[in-house]
């Protein structure tokens, strides 16, 4: 299946969600809330890197080798049909709440990146970071 492409991010916006994603993550409600009223757009961005982390992670090939291939492609089609079912679910969220959703938005990938993204010898803020810094790079150099 080819890479799923999505429009460039900004540096700005990619630090902003890093930003947002680490107070998400360490529980600062009261900053989160303070964030999001300054912040109409932030959802928005949110949006952006949610179906970046998610589609991203759910559309290749599963690295499993003890099963057969076939098994193999119908794993993988589930797979990527969770993901797509996350992201219309966080999308149907958004566009009833609005800016409103940025937190839940947030709290729904630092969520995923804890459980499905996260090795058990690994921090979940460490993959946020790597995850940022891949997002960074895209933004810096966007692919043609």
């Amino acid at each position: 299946m080819p890479a799923t492409r999505f429009a460039p991010m900004t540096p700005g916006a990619v630090i902003t969600a890093r930003n947002f994603l680490h107070t998400v993550a360490h529980g600062d409600t009261d900053t989160a809330a303070e964030i999001t009223a300054q912040d109409p757009t932030l959802a928005d961005v949110l949006i952006a890197v949610a179906e970046r982390i998610v589609l991203g992670s759910t559309s290749g090939p599963l690295p499993v080798d003890e099963i057969s291939p076939r098994a193999s492609a119908v794993l993988s089609e589930y797979v990527r049909e969770l993901g797509r079912c996350l992201m219309d679910t966080l999308h149907a969220w958004y566009e009833q709440a609005g800016p409103a959703a940025a937190p839940g938005i947030a709290e729904a990938i630092v969520l995923y990146c804890a459980r499905i993204l996260t090795n058990p010898d690994e921090d979940c803020a460490d993959v946020l970071d790597q995850l940022s810094a891949h997002l960074l790079h895209e933004a810096h150099h966007p692919a043609p």
